[in-house]
């Protein structure tokens, strides 16, 4: 009886506080129990790379010449893509290994901590940061046009002018290239990366949390995708870095 009392003393006390600021704490209760229970819905997959080694999750990298490395370094908890000084064209492929497990059906959201860093040696180098279908075959930059769905950030180094732009296909509509609004990124600073795909008419693409671009994704209803990170370059002797510093991705259960 003392603890029903007790907890009515306290009910009224919180009803009453809440009252005075103009809150209803039905509401309250009820907005709770709904964050509670809004985890269920969602699938959710987030790597900070802690350790010593990439998990097996990623698979092993598709490696293009002799000399770039995908490595993880566990005092940074960030996996670096590194070309090599060999003038040589070059490219390394971190993704899924083609494990299709984000359906796009299911509302996916991407979002990356990440750094494009030109190498010492200025020359022309690229990079591509966003979700896609198999890539396995598709490790040059000739190639990637050839994927057949992607929706990812596409960085572009002339050696001299880095330009970031938006891309997504989805089979039928092909966005190529379309311009960032509301900033201008550099080399070698981190960004967050992020594209929310819960609406495939308007697919919304996000640096820093400011809106840069829209695409549509509406014909991709049936795709399957993966994330994908991509560096690369022609015959030179630049050394250019993708440093990821961690990934989530998240798609309705």
């Amino acid at each position: 009886m003392a603890r029903a009392k007790l907890n009515t003393i306290t009910k009224n006390a919180l009803n009453n506080f809440y009252k005075l600021i103009g809150v209803n704490l039905g509401n309250v209760i009820k907005e709770a129990l709904q964050g509670a229970s809004s985890s269920y819905t969602r699938v959710s997959f987030i790597d900070d790379f802690l350790g010593d080694s990439i998990s097996p999750i990623w698979g092993a990298p598709a490696i293009v010449g002799t000399t770039p490395t995908v490595v993880v370094a566990s005092t940074k908890h960030a996996v670096t893509l590194t070309l090599a000084a060999t003038s040589e064209v070059e490219s390394a492929v971190f993704s899924g290994t083609d494990f299709l497990n984000y359906p796009i059906a299911k509302k996916p959201y991407f979002e990356v901590y990440a750094k494009y860093s030109r190498g010492a040696t200025a020359a022309a180098s690229y990079a591509r940061i966003g979700l896609a279908s198999a890539v396995s075959t598709n490790t040059t930059e000739a190639l990637l046009g050839d994927v057949v769905t992607n929706l990812w950030f596409k960085i572009n180094d002339t050696g001299a002018a880095l330009t970031v732009t938006v891309e997504s296909d989805d089979g039928t509509t092909d966005t190529d290239a379309k311009a960032l609004v509301g900033i201008t990124p550099v080399s070698g600073t981190f960004y967050k990366y992020a594209i929310d795909a819960s609406n495939l008419n308007a697919v919304k693409f996000y640096m820093n949390d400011i809106l840069v671009a829209t695409t549509s994704m509406a014909a991709a209803t049936t795709a399957t995708l993966q994330p994908v990170f991509v560096l690369g370059k022609v015959a030179n002797a630049s050394v250019p870095t993708l440093e990821i510093d961690y990934v989530k991705v998240e798609t309705d259960r």
